[in-house]
């Protein structure tokens, strides 16, 4: 591999904090003539350290793939965190990976940076590690949207609690939920509003209730621009309360607005569904048909915050 300048972390999301770090390497690799390039982790340390703790992604692997590479990144490395990785020493972490593996000649790293075994390896370490090879290390302070410090768990927080506006300031973009098409129970056809059932996988979920947004046909729809043949579409995140007999699972299900897919055409299809817009919290009807009624005011209400999105 030819002498790259490299960040390093785990870059779920890929919101706008993480898209200085990639700006900054983009910089550098363009100015010395370096390949520009991401070192990340599979696992995410924290849960190989911690793997009964649920932390919600904020995207699946092959998203965070298309993501780095629509931020026009040359290269992705992708680090398998194991037992024997997690012990390398902070001497070893930089001499065998980013020196003679990676050929680093230029680093960007977030202000809270730690690296090797037991995070002992601090910013002065990087540096110290550095000097000897003239390898660049360039530090980026916390960034800020509003006054509010970007993270990622501040995005997850804020899906959670349906402020989907707050998400995409952070994100700098809709969230995507993505997956493929799976046989449901077809309710939403006796309703008279035919619904595909997505399954998501190892991603966050926003909290349980009704969004608005465009939906995308087809596989690896784009993280950061939405295609020009997406359809408006309303999206239910719940367990289906008024529905007699429903697991209590939550299920994904989406409406397309347009009205000009067949009701069995999306089986077998990948939706990309970027949310928007937080419709009504879910909520359990007295009837099928009081629920049918809502949903024909939800598709209303869908329609007019997507025609001004």
């Amino acid at each position: 591999m030819e002498a790259s300048a490299i960040t390093i972390g785990n870059f779920d999301g890929c919101h706008r904090g993480h898209q200085e770090l990639i700006a900054r390497v983009r910089s550098m690799a363009q100015a010395q003539g370096y390949s520009s390039l991401c070192l990340t982790f599979d696992p995410n340390p924290k849960q190989f350290f911690k793997p009964d703790r649920q932390v919600g992604k904020l995207f699946q692997a092959a998203q965070k793939l298309r993501a780095l590479a629509e931020l026009g990144l040359d290269y992705t490395v992708i680090q398998e965190f194991d037992l024997a990785f997690s012990q390398l020493k902070p001497y070893e972490f930089y001499q065998a990976l980013l020196k003679q593996s990676l050929r680093v000649k230029a680093i960007v790293v977030g202000h809270d940076f730690r690296f090797g075994k037991n995070r002992e390896g601090t910013l002065e370490v990087l540096q110290t590690l550095a000097q000897p090879d003239a390898c660049a290390v360039d530090v980026v302070e916390p960034q800020d949207w509003n006054g509010q410090v970007i993270s990622s768990s501040a995005i997850r927080g804020y899906l959670q609690e349906r402020e989907l506006q707050k998400a995409r300031d952070l994100l700098g973009r809709p969230y995507l939920l993505e997956g493929p098409v799976v046989s449901g129970k077809k309710l939403g056809r006796q309703l008279g509003f035919p619904t595909a059932n997505v399954a998501t996988q190892d991603q966050l979920l926003p909290g349980l209730g009704v969004y608005a947004g465009f939906v995308v046909i087809g596989k690896e729809p784009s993280i950061f621009k939405i295609a020009p043949t997406r359809k408006p579409c309303i999206l239910n995140i719940g367990k289906r309360p008024t529905v007699p007999g429903a697991e209590p699972t939550v299920t994904t299900e989406v409406h397309i607005l347009s009205n000009d897919i067949g009701a069995d055409a999306l089986y077998g299809e990948t939706l990309g569904v970027y949310l928007t817009h937080f419709v009504r919290t879910e909520q359990k009807f007295g009837s099928l048909d009081e629920l049918k009624n809502q949903i024909a005011l939800d598709c209303q209400k869908a329609r007019s915050l997507l025609e001004r999105a």
